[in-house]
């Protein structure tokens, strides 16, 4: 018996390779429901029709351009309060130009909105330990293994505070 056809019929919006079918699960999510959350279409641009300023703010941190990568976070944050990825991103940019105090507001921010995400308390938990809190970076470390127990980073960081898991 011959197999479905090599060339069959995807739906609008579904990956053109054929090993990718359309509904297939990526990290958890579908191409669909991916584009969903992250309120874009296929073409980068968001469902407000304007090109995404939150992959220019990336593109603006990769440069090392980190205030101009915060102004669009902030742009991002205020279009839509729920995208968690704007809040660690801007959270990074922060990191970069030495201001922890925001760096570790906004990790609490991604961490409000996405509390099953272990590297938000893992990143949260060095900026902590960066700004001599021990005890508070021990905390989020060892919430980073609970919510995670293979989070080996943030055991190592356990371990190099002196801390038990």
């Amino acid at each position: 018996m011959a197999g479905p056809p090599a060339t069959s019929a995807r739906p609008h919006g579904s990956a053109s390779l054929p090993a990718r079918r359309a509904g297939r699960r990526l990290s958890g999510t579908t191409m669909e429901e991916g584009a969903r959350l992250s309120g874009t279409t296929r073409g980068g641009a968001d469902q407000r029709g304007s090109l995404r300023p939150e992959r220019r703010a990336r593109a603006l941190s990769r440069a090392g351009r980190h205030d101009a990568a915060i102004a669009d976070y902030s742009k991002v944050i205020e279009l839509d309060p729920e995208r968690v990825g704007a809040y660690f991103g801007r959270g990074i940019a922060h990191r970069m130009n030495g201001d922890l105090d925001a760096t570790i507001a906004d990790y609490g921010e991604a961490i409000a909105r996405s509390p099953d995400y272990a590297d938000f308390y893992y990143f949260r938990g060095l900026a902590l330990e960066e700004k001599q809190e021990p005890d508070a970076a021990i905390a989020d470390f060892r919430k980073a293994v609970a919510v995670d127990p293979g989070h080996s980073r943030a055991a190592e960081a356990l371990e190099r505070l002196g801390a038990a898991p």
